[in-house]
């Protein structure tokens, strides 16, 4: 137990430096102008994709060509390559080929590699799945109570888990989607609580357990040597975040609800540990304010129109 002391203590650290650097880009840059530049980069990488369209030529010799085709005869098919930064133009005998599709690397997301029994069809699919830690980034308000104060500290730290998935386009950019889940609660007992007048007093409770669900688009990037075994990865996304807080105020239930528009980044290091299965670590962040909640409590729903209720977070995962 003593050995996760310094980790511990590391964690909030870095928690700490994440949060008061979310805020301060917020403040400076607005929520808004964020997700634009999230939205103008995405589209800018699916372009750069999209513009490298590759057609595909395999011959009976089962060597693959990824070039693009210019025109198709009755004996040939014309193509070009790229060839150590220059266009190299050839031929091929019709005769000679087994099968050739054009934008072939942009509609499957395939590789095609000669092996010592022809060609081999390697799908390029990634399957993930991750958890870890996570740190609500909003701030406390400090016009409330100590002990008031205290509960929301504690109900900041949580975890989440999550999945994924990514069709490669090429060996750096993949498209998929992902979803995750944030869980934290917190709960205090023996409360005691006072009435305007300072007559009534009550012991009681406080508890609420918060869920943030969140479904997404994502882009995936990898770099690195490809005979390595470590990568740098980044994932970014812009999806909608939907958001919930079961909570009890004395023996009163309540339920305040809301969604928004949120966006995900999370660069990190991929450890290869065999062809087929990567471990991954990952820091990111998920920005995301809610305007409008509603609130159901004894039975009446009231819906709050200006919230400002940031439900930003920073996540460790693994």
């Amino acid at each position: 137990m003593g050995a996760l002391l310094p980790l511990q203590g590391i964690t909030d650290t870095m928690f700490s430096f994440i949060r008061k650097a979310l805020s301060w880009f917020e403040l400076t840059f607005g929520f808004q102008s964020i997700l634009k530049t999230a939205v103008a980069l995405f589209m800018f990488l699916g372009c750069l994709n999209l513009c490298k369209a590759q057609d595909l030529i395999v011959t009976v010799s089962s060597d693959s060509l990824n070039c693009k085709i210019t025109q198709i005869q009755k004996e040939y098919i014309f193509f070009f390559y790229e060839l150590n930064g220059e266009i190299v133009r050839s031929s091929v005998p019709i005769d000679k080929v087994i099968y050739y599709e054009k934008d072939y690397y942009v509609m499957h997301g395939v590789l095609l590699e000669r092996g010592e029994k022809g060609a081999v069809r390697k799908e390029k699919l990634r399957l993930g799945a991750y958890g870890g830690f996570s740190y609500m980034t909003g701030q406390i308000p400090a016009n409330i109570d100590p002990f008031l104060q205290d509960h929301l500290k504690r109900l900041k730290k949580g975890f989440h888990i999550g999945g994924d998935f990514n069709i490669s386009l090429n060996k750096f950019l993949g498209l998929g989607a992902k979803y995750s889940l944030l869980i934290t609660q917190d709960e205090m007992n023996n409360i005691l609580f006072i009435d305007q007048t300072g007559n009534y007093t009550i012991l009681g409770k406080i508890a609420e357990r918060l869920i943030v669900h969140y479904f997404a688009p994502n882009v995936f990037i990898k770099t690195g040597k490809k005979t390595g075994n470590v990568f740098f990865i980044f994932d970014g996304s812009i999806g909608c975040l939907v958001y919930r807080n079961n909570g009890t105020i004395v023996q009163n239930n309540f339920i305040m609800k809301g969604a928004t528009i949120g966006m995900s980044i999370a660069p990190g290091v991929e450890v290869k540990v065999t062809s087929a299965f990567s471990i991954n670590f990952s820091l990111g962040l998920t920005l995301g304010v809610l305007n409008r909640i509603t609130m159901i409590s004894d039975g009446m729903t009231e819906t709050l129109n200006d919230a400002k209720e940031n439900i930003s977070r920073a996540d460790l995962s693994i």
